[in-house]
Order: C-alpha cells, then sequence, then structure tokens
C-alpha cells in the first residue's frame, strides 16, 4: 500500500477533525459535558478510543475545539455584514443582531451545556472575544455612520451605546434561555428593531414598516 503524501494526510487529519467536532457538538445537545467521554465519542465515531487521543490529549481540549469551531462561523457571518455595501446603518445593526439571536437559537442546548458545566471545563477561547469586539466596534461605527448620515439622532459616546446594544441583545437571551420571558427568538429580533433600534433613529426618519 503506497504510503499517503504529506498533503493527502493534512486532509485526512482535518476530515477526521472535523468529524469529531460534529460529534461532540450532536452529543453536547443532549449530554452534560461530563458525560461526554472519549470512549463514547470514539464508539459514535466507530473507531479506537486511542485514535482520539491523536487528535486531542483530552475531552476537555475536544470541546473548546468543537466550541471554538462555532465561533469561527459566527466570526465569518460577521465578516459578510460588515463588507457588504448596500446595507443602511440600521439595516447592518439589525444584521449584527440576527447573528447573535440566530446562533443563540442554533446552539441554544448547547449553550445549556456550557453554562451549566463553566467551572468545570475551560470554554474561554480567544475568537469569541474577537467576536465581541467585532460586534461591539460594528454597533460603534454604524451609530456613528448613521448620525453622519442623517439616520440617526447623534450620539455623545457611540461606544458605551454600542456596549448597551450588545448587552440587550445577550439580556434578552439570557431570560429566553432560562425561561423567564416567553418569547420566541424571532419575536425578541422584532421587539429589539421595534423598541430599540426604533429610538436611534432621528425624527422624520423612522422606517414606515
Amino acid at each position: 500500500m503506497p504510503k499517503l503524501t504529506v498533503q493527502a494526510k493534512q486532509v485526512l487529519n482535518e476530515t477526521m477533525r472535523a468529524a469529531m467536532r460534529r460529534e461532540t457538538l450532536t452529543l453536547l445537545r443532549t449530554l452534560p459535558a461530563e458525560s461526554l467521554t472519549m470512549e463514547l465519542l470514539a464508539e459514535r465515531l466507530g473507531v479506537a478510543k486511542g485514535t482520539l487521543y491523536n487528535y486531542y490529549q483530552n475531552k476537555q481540549e475536544l470541546i473548546a475545539d468543537a466550541l471554538h469551531g462555532i465561533h469561527l462561523q459566527v466570526a465569518d457571518e460577521i465578516e459578510a455584514v460588515a463588507s457588504d455595501p448596500t446595507m443602511t446603518p440600521d439595516e447592518r445593526i439589525l444584521s449584527y443582531t440576527g447573528i447573535l439571536f440566530e446562533n443563540f437559537d442554533r446552539y441554544r442546548e448547547i449553550y445549556a451545556t456550557v453554562c451549566s458545566t463553566e467551572k468545570e471545563i475551560d470554554f474561554q477561547d480567544r475568537q469569541r472575544a474577537q467576536n465581541i469586539k467585532s460586534f461591539l466596534d460594528g454597533f460603534a461605527g454604524e451609530l456613528v455612520r448613521g448620525a453622519e448620515t442623517g439616520l440617526f439622532s447623534p450620539i455623545a459616546d457611540p461606544a458605551a451605546a454600542a456596549m448597551v446594544l450588545y448587552s440587550t441583545v445577550v439580556g434578552m437571551m439570557r431570560l429566553v434561555f432560562f425561561r423567564e420571558a416567553c418569547y420566541r427568538i424571532d419575536e425578541c429580533r422584532t421587539i429589539f428593531r421595534n423598541v430599540v433600534i426604533h429610538a436611534l433613529y432621528a425624527p422624520g426618519k423612522e422606517p414606515r414598516t
């Protein structure tokens, strides 16, 4: 049997890692993190347990990498919005908040696991921190651009206002997550648009719909 080339090995390794990430996220939708074991994952993937240790030292490292994949996806979505030249400031702010709401809705079971086991497993990730910074910078930039074009009323401290916008979305999601608010995610998006974004418009600039 011919030996694999370096490139072929890299493809095979990444394919295996991708399969492990997907299966890890699938398991985290129904299992607490402490119940996810390397043995269980190996069984689900149909490989020997030792194979998994060729890629990750332990399950904490595996889970962290799986979550890192989610954060990378969010980063791509942020970039897609930021680079769209057709969007107005209000459309871009709504798109940023849409990413937050939709990502929460898509992975809510996984985030439930993260919240319940964050003391046992370090889920911190540089990409997640960078995403938060990107959201804050994006909000602040659109508030400035909106004021410059006359769409929004001028705001004395756009950075502080951006923090309020981001915190409002996160706060709404947490209320839904802990079932302290009886709204669906799509309803939360509508509320945010009609209450929070509406307050940003300059007199006479509010959209009719």
